[in-house]
């Protein structure tokens, strides 16, 4: 729930925005983000939402289940599925889109929300083949194969040949994905945004009592 408002944060605050927000220097109770908590009361009042399913309880692969056999017409995901949709034995006429925007004024884009990390361990006494193998795992050819046999979409720019179909529709969509942020939200908070979220969903608080319960809790936690 908070990885999908993170499209609406940076579009509706502004990249500053978001940064002065975990600065604590933008409170929740702003006119903008109580903006970004009506949006979710307006799309559970609208039936974006598929309560029917369980989806507070749902975890990613279920929800991957439930769309690739057709229970539902979109997810919010990204290309890490593409295997499931595409192998799987139910197949599914698949496209990528963006959700819409809030406004004409205000564009929606993307974020880099998952990556992976490779460490060497400078006393091993592999070291430098293990730095020689991670050399050869970023060049163009290994690349391109790692993109091609698990549709993932690669680490280099440049690398937008024999790619699958669907999966060039991800990486020509990297035009609108905003570069990652100096500053993360602490956990504590962004644990307390996503339940919050949820509450309003379920009917359980309004958008401004979600504002007013954030606030308190991003005061806390700057205090802390």
């Amino acid at each position: 729930m908070g990885s999908f408002a993170k499209l609406y944060e940076l579009s509706i605050l502004g990249e500053n925005g978001v940064l002065q927000t975990i600065y604590g220097n933008w409170p929740y109770t702003s006119e903008k983000w109580i903006t970004i908590f009506n949006l979710f009361k307006d799309m559970q009042d609208n039936n974006f939402f598929t309560p029917s399913l369980g989806i507070m309880n749902m975890t990613n692969n279920e929800a991957e289940k439930e769309f690739s056999l057709r229970k539902v017409a979109r997810i919010f995901g990204g290309s890490w599925a593409l295997p499931m949709y595409i192998e799987g034995k139910e197949k599914i006429n698949l496209d990528v889109f963006l959700p819409p925007p809030v406004s004409k004024e205000v564009d929606v884009k993307s974020f880099i929300d998952g990556r992976t990390y490779f460490y060497v361990n400078k006393a091993s006494v592999n070291r430098q083949k293990a730095i020689d193998f991670l050399k050869w795992l970023t060049q163009q050819p290994q690349q391109i194969l790692l993109a091609q046999e698990t549709l993932s979409i690669p680490a280099n720019k440049k690398i937008n040949k024999g790619l699958p179909k669907i999966l060039n529709v991800f990486y020509e969509n990297m035009k609108s994905v905003y570069p990652s942020l100096a500053k993360q939200e602490s956990w504590q908070v962004t644990n307390y945004f996503n339940t919050n979220l949820q509450a309003i969903v379920v009917g359980g608080k309004s958008p401004i009592e979600a504002a007013k319960n954030m606030q308190v809790e991003k005061e806390k936690q700057l205090r802390n």
